[in-house]
């Protein structure tokens, strides 16, 4: 199943009207990577530049927030209280 926050993340940096630009080659256009580092238990989303692939940001793999409400539901708490 596609991850919908890498969609996003990829709409985002290649249709902005000022294009962002690679801080090293200037490039603006960017890719969403996943990839799990050395010794971690997670994987990540790296957003780097597509011509020399220096990360520009980093994003957790998954939505924290949508999480943390599935949990809530699941266990009966109102998190709007």
């Amino acid at each position: 199943m596609p991850n919908p926050l890498k969609a996003y993340l990829w709409l985002y940096f290649n249709t902005m009207d000022d294009k962002s630009k690679c801080p090293r080659c200037s490039n603006n256009a960017f890719e969403a990577i996943n990839e799990k580092p050395v010794n971690s238990n997670y994987e990540l989303i790296f957003v780097r530049c597509t011509s020399c692939k220096t990360v520009v940001g980093v994003v957790d793999y998954y939505n924290v927030g949508t999480l943390v409400k599935k949990l809530a539901t699941q266990l009966k708490i109102d998190l709007d209280k």
